[in-house]
């Protein structure tokens, strides 16, 4: 009797470490498969599982940003860019902000007419659309300053509330590589067109068939700025073609500072520049044209291009005076 006891001891010995190797198994094999990109993708988790994050997010006294917008109109096919400058003091916790708009082109009896204002002999076409005029404001964390219609005009002074995040005294305003390239983008090389496309910045653009499949479509030739806007601190700079669906999904924190708004499968160039410690210092996106003129048919605006570019990050803050001149916004009712 003893030998068939011991036996039934070591079989159930046997058998408890293989259940507990399995579960070990299992344990380990479930949280790989849980990184992994398919379960990430599938939990809606990407842009939670950065490339290398950086322990600490770069810091900085003062920043001055500009981006320039340039839109086409259905009436005239008038193009207008808009330029905005935001300069940041994140000492006194002070923004100010200035706009301003440009009538830079119009489509009359279907020649391309490039216009700096008015041209003289050019016979725009009525309804037009006319650049807004400039605008400034100033943002405090309790408080927003409009300038009036003219110099001579007081300020009108708002209430904020609460800082909840989301203005231009955001510390993420400046996002930084691991903010826009989560680990697909980053798997998808992107080409340095400095490298490879010399001063014009021509190159063979990248897509995302690898990631797609086939129904990607094809990469129709696309315009591209060239590199002349391009900060001299940008020490990382790539570029990739896609549509504006897939950079959103790839890329939604960079897609969501152009603010875009396309119709589906648009095709697109879009460019990241970094600098050495990592923040975005330039953004640059080329709409393919046919495809936003197209779209007129049933949208009142279509963007044409966005550049965005920081132009100072110092360690130095700016001082950002309020204005004197300034009476309270009558409140809405």
């Amino acid at each position: 009797m003893q030998p068939s006891t011991s036996k039934r001891n070591i079989k159930g010995t046997i058998r408890r470490v293989v259940s507990w190797l399995a579960v070990i198994g299992i344990g380990v094999g479930g949280w790989f498969a849980y990184g992994s990109e398919p379960v990430q993708r599938a939990l809606g988790n990407r842009e939670q599982f950065r490339v290398e994050p950086p322990e600490v997010r770069p810091e900085y006294a003062s920043a001055v940003i500009e981006s320039v917008s340039e839109y086409v109109y259905p009436v005239g096919e008038s193009t207008i860019s808009s330029t905005v400058v935001t300069t940041v003091d994140r000492e006194t916790e002070r923004a100010s902000v200035s706009r301003t708009n440009a009538l830079t082109g119009l489509s009359v009896d279907g020649q391309s007419v490039p216009i700096v204002g008015v041209l003289p002999g050019v016979a725009v076409p009525e309804g037009t659309v006319v650049p807004a005029a400039a605008s400034a404001r100033i943002v405090t964390f309790d408080a927003v300053f409009r300038k009036g219609a003219t110099d001579a005009d007081p300020w009108t002074r708002s209430p904020r509330p609460p800082y909840v995040g989301g203005t231009e005294l955001d510390p993420y305003l400046i996002p930084t590589i691991d903010d826009v390239i989560g680990f697909e983008l980053a798997a998808i090389p992107g080409r340095d067109p400095r490298a490879e496309g010399g001063a014009t910045g021509e190159i063979e653009a990248t897509t995302m068939q690898e990631v797609l499949g086939p129904e990607a479509g094809t990469t129709s030739a696309l315009p591209e700025h060239d590199l002349s806007n391009v900060p001299e601190d940008v020490v990382d700079l790539r570029r990739w073609t896609t549509d504006d669906g897939t950079w959103a999904l790839l890329s939604p924190v960079g897609h969501d500072i152009a603010g875009l708004d396309l119709p589906d499968g648009t095709r697109l160039v879009f460019t990241y520049g970094f600098d050495a410690d990592g923040l975005l210092r330039y953004l640059d996106v080329e709409i393919d044209p046919a495809v936003a003129v197209a779209g007129l048919d049933h949208i009142d605006e279509s963007m044409l291009s966005f550049e965005w570019r920081v132009t100072s990050v110092s360690d130095d803050a700016i001082t950002i005076d309020l204005p004197a001149n300034v009476v309270d916004a009558t409140p809405s009712a």
